[in-house]
């Protein structure tokens, strides 16, 4: 019919969407058709209640007590977990956010808190 031929769609792979394009969803809001999103997603639960146990029963504890746990959640979590889940676009965010808090736990430092909701002009 005289159209260009176009490879066939099932061959490509599907178009990844940006958390801000999907209507502001985070990664962390695991789609219930995707069992490594879940997975993945608890992993990160487990990861951020971990730390926030540790970091409750040891606020003023040394450099190098937060170094050693550091260490501690860089074997057991992204050694150990994320390292073996494939490569998508959920397990890379999840390994950039666990990384950024790992980083916080060994430099002393705290999460900044989230921002507040943003107000509606009415």
């Amino acid at each position: 019919d005289g159209r260009p031929l176009r490879p066939k769609k099932e061959s490509l792979p599907p178009p990844s969407k940006s958390p801000t394009a999907s209507g502001g969803s985070t990664p962390t809001n695991a789609s219930k058709e995707d069992p490594l999103a879940q997975k993945v997603a608890g992993v990160e639960r487990d990861f951020s209640k971990a730390v926030d146990a540790w970091l409750a029963q040891n606020s003023d504890t040394t450099p190098d007590a937060r170094e050693r746990f550091a260490d501690h959640l860089t074997q057991q979590y992204m050694c150990s977990v994320l390292d073996a889940l494939p490569s998508t676009d959920a397990v890379r965010s999840v390994r950039r956010r666990v990384a950024a808090k790992i980083e916080l736990v060994a430099a002393g430092g705290r999460e900044p808190p989230p921002p507040p909701p943003e107000k509606r002009a009415g």
